[in-house]
């Protein structure tokens, strides 16, 4: 039978102890007895040796539970990482619906007032283009009415006094063919409708409902002016 060969016997001895695996006192005293040197009984030898067997196998025990631990404690980090990853994602993707919704709400309100813009745009373009229409007419009126009279150059000065005078004195015949001519009248009337309308629409006064009626009566004398004349 071949000797039982034990390495590193003392180290195993004290492992034991401190498992607290084995005989206690055997142990200690085979630890005492190899420190002094001395050999011990081959009863000892085998005691040891199947003492050393057992603790192999709790170590490996051991080992195996831990890796096993370890492999399983992996996977629930990883779980957990993704648990994370995904709760950043969902807010990342909220945050980002928040932005394109806010976006979306100011390029609508964009779109509206450039709406705004053009609306007035268009009234201010229908104003002018009255505007130079009755200026039009007005310019006509002047020139025909300069042509009819002579130059206004040429015209005596007559004070307020004199002119209302010389309008209570004369037969209400002679007014008449003396008198302003209608599309002379409805030229001011549709000048001074206009000028009115042009105060309210740079609100330097509030016309209220008589700003609208005040364009379309200018209009219609400007248009009464431009049939008197061709009579």
């Amino acid at each position: 039978m071949s000797e039982l060969v034990i390495e590193h016997p003392i180290p195993l001895i004290e492992n034991l102890l401190k498992a607290g695996k084995g005989d206690e006192g055997r142990l200690l005293y085979l630890r005492k007895a190899l420190k002094n040197g001395k050999v011990i009984y081959e009863s000892d030898k085998n005691y040891l040796y199947s003492m050393q067997k057992e603790y192999s196998e709790i170590l490996f025990t051991e080992n195996t539970s831990e890796k096993q631990s370890q492999n399983i404690s992996v996977p629930k980090k990883l779980s957990k990482e993704i648990k994370n990853k995904s709760t950043k994602t969902q807010r990342k993707t909220s945050q980002t619906k928040e932005t394109f919704d806010s976006f979306e709400f100011e390029l609508e309100t964009i779109k509206g007032s450039l709406q705004d813009l053009k609306t007035k745009e268009s009234k201010i373009k229908d104003n002018l283009e009255f505007l130079s229409m009755n200026r039009e007419i007005l310019t006509q009126t002047t020139i025909d009415r300069s042509n009819s009279f002579g130059s206004f150059s040429n015209l005596p000065k007559t004070t307020p006094s004199d002119l209302f005078e010389l309008i209570k004195n004369t037969p209400t015949m002679e007014k008449t063919k003396i008198g302003i001519k209608k599309h002379d009248v409805m030229a001011y009337v549709s000048a001074g409708l206009f000028s009115l309308w042009f105060v309210g629409y740079s609100n330097l006064i509030d016309l209220g409902v008589f700003q609208g009626l005040s364009l379309g009566f200018s209009a219609g004398a400007a248009v009464s002016a431009g049939l008197f004349y061709r009579k």
